[in-house]
């Protein structure tokens, strides 16, 4: 906020922060997790690559599993489905009928000056607000409690805190991560359930612990990705300006599908040996 004092009349407004919108087509698991990370390095970049904080919008091109970072992948190795494994923590997302979004912010911003906890809780409630224009109350959910600390492989099974409920149910679910100045939120927003394959991916009832946006109201994807860029602008005090890739971002993209999502050492085992700095070094070194 800024305040100004002029021929004897105090006035006040409020400095916008100017971001990136990335609203994207369906693509494939691979894809959006290395245009996330992609997005992630470049801001990490500072002034190098002079790229703004991004909100994006996204969707999956066929039903994908995404497992956190750390997870074992044993046991979804016999399913029939694409499996990517995420660069942020957390536990298996079925990605199928969904909006995902991802917030690649510096931790400095001051739109999020309160600390990373405190922007996860924001961005709930950002969605919370959206959620509730479209005609669905939902709620934060409170800290897992130690007994509940050996949940399910899903994380729709196992909400934690300041995700979103109806009633006891899981209707978004984020992960996040952070590298030195900036980091990295993404999340599914769910608008349809799969009930068969959640519970062939998850165990028998899983999806009984999972909500869904087309219970409780006929609002499409796209209206609903319009409210919640409202309700992002008004409550984080930003403006987007719709943009994409640059060309740089887009070979770090390529980089990143070829070495790294695309890599089975990555979706098997995953470790430290996947930086993003460590891929660019090495292919310039290999064309070098």
């Amino acid at each position: 906020m800024v305040i100004l004092f002029l021929g004897g009349f105090c006035y006040f407004w409020i400095c916008m922060e100017n971001w990136r919108l990335i609203r994207d087509l369906k693509a494939s698991g691979a894809e959006n997790m290395a245009i996330d990370e992609a997005l992630l390095y470049a801001l990490s970049t500072n002034k190098a690559w002079d790229v703004s904080p991004v909100l994006r919008l996204y969707q999956w091109s066929e039903p994908t599993l995404s497992i956190g970072a750390f997870q074992s992948v044993e046991p979804f190795k016999e399913l029939a489905l694409p499996i990517v494994r995420r660069m942020t923590g957390g536990r298996a997302v079925l990605h199928q009928m969904e909006l995902t979004y991802s917030v690649i912010c510096n931790a400095s911003s001051k739109v999020f000056s309160s600390g990373l906890l405190s922007a996860y809780a924001s961005i709930s409630e950002v969605l919370k607000l959206a959620l509730s224009k479209a005609g669905l109350e939902s709620k934060t959910s409170e800290a897992r409690k130690k007994s509940e600390e050996k949940s399910p492989t899903s994380c729709f099974n196992a909400p934690v805190k300041y995700e979103l409920l109806v009633g006891e149910r899981k209707l978004v679910g984020s992960a996040q991560r952070r590298f030195k100045d900036v980091f990295l939120q993404h999340g599914s927003v769910l608008f349809s359930l799969d009930s068969t394959l959640i519970d062939k991916t998850f165990g028998k009832g899983a999806s009984d612990g999972m909500a869904c946006v087309s219970e409780f109201s006929d609002i499409t994807i796209s209206e609903f990705s319009r409210l919640f860029l409202q309700e992002f602008e008004k409550n984080m005090t930003v403006t987007f300006t719709e943009d994409v890739l640059t060309p740089k971002e887009s070979e770090v993209r390529e980089l990143l599908i070829r070495k790294k999502y695309q890599n089975r050492d990555w979706t098997y085992k995953g470790g430290r040996g996947f930086l993003v700095r460590d891929l660019i070094e090495c292919s310039q070194s290999l064309t070098a």
